[in-house]
């Protein structure tokens, strides 16, 4: 399947594309097939106006990575970062399923929207030792995007237009598993502990549109006011999801709630990371190196 998306909210009719595609194909088949998994969210995403280094992040968690991943693991070899038009750094990090180890397996400081592109992790000698490019079951992945716009004076949400926004990154790994998307979101509900509450007296069952009403209506929204957010974000329980690609194939989706805040970031010494130079932009992205 072909996806195209095209963003034209002028209506404007001069404006043309001349992209092609090109299919090659061979009776020679591959031993194994390859596939891709999008890790990341898009729903229940808020960003405050002009946001300044504004974190959102989302974990793909054990909870589903020991539903659909085999025994002996998957082997990672590209990936594709993805924000919209507020996204200036965009992060992958590898746990343990013990969370006794952690790693950023690609990182990029200089995130453009305008330069998108898939990209192959190096020989995994040099970047990765090849136990970290073979996902095993019940490993956890987390996603942080981070949004920067001092012109943006409205909140923003997760959608698909070029003016809102996702946090994701499309992981290319084989042999290929019945599997679509895996993250998680906040939202779902608000305790008393929570900074939104602490701040606003939120009410306790209120769900994400709710939240969107009621932050709309603070008056005056104020770089405090984006902290507290940002706080909540950190402090909150997030709830994961899992969705399968066949429907015969059923992963029960049970929201299990995911403590941000066990899921640090992961160590990254000077002397173990390296710039990698983007082709189209000349953007330098970090990836971890041995």
């Amino acid at each position: 399947m072909l996806q195209m998306h095209y963003d034209n909210p002028q209506l404007l009719d001069t404006w043309v594309d001349s992209s092609g595609l090109r299919v090659t194909y061979t009776s020679n088949l591959r031993e194994k097939d390859a596939g891709t998994i999008q890790v990341g969210t898009v729903d229940g995403l808020i960003v405050p106006p002009k946001p300044e280094n504004f974190e959102y992040i989302s974990i793909c968690h054990t909870s589903c990575t020991e539903q659909w991943m085999p025994d002996d693991g998957v082997t990672v070899f590209g990936y594709l970062l993805h924000a919209h038009l507020l996204g200036a750094k965009i992060k992958l990090d590898w746990y343990s399923k013990d969370g006794s180890q952690s790693e950023v397996l690609a990182e990029d400081n200089f995130y453009d929207f305008n330069y998108q592109e898939n990209r192959l992790f190096p020989v995994p000698k040099k970047l990765l030792p090849v136990s970290r490019l073979i996902m095993k079951k019940g490993e956890t992945l987390k996603v942080t995007c981070t949004y920067t716009d001092s012109s943006r004076d409205r909140f923003t949400y997760g959608g698909e237009p070029s003016t809102d926004e996702m946090c994701l990154v499309f992981l290319n790994y084989y042999p290929k598993q019945q599997i679509s998307t895996c993250g998680s979101f906040t939202g779902i509900n608000i305790n008393q502990t929570d900074p939104l509450y602490q701040r606003w007296g939120f009410n306790t069952s209120s769900t994400v549109e709710d939240n969107i009403e009621l932050l709309e209506e603070v008056p005056n929204w104020s770089k405090e006011d984006t902290l507290v957010l940002q706080r909540s974000y950190y402090e909150t329980d997030h709830y994961s999801f899992c969705t399968k690609v066949s429907f015969h194939i059923n992963y029960p989706n049970v929201l299990v709630p995911i403590s941000p805040q066990s899921y640090p970031d992961p160590p990254v010494s000077q002397g173990n990371s390296c710039l990698q130079d983007t082709p189209n932009s000349g953007a330098k992205v970090q990836l971890v190196c041995i």
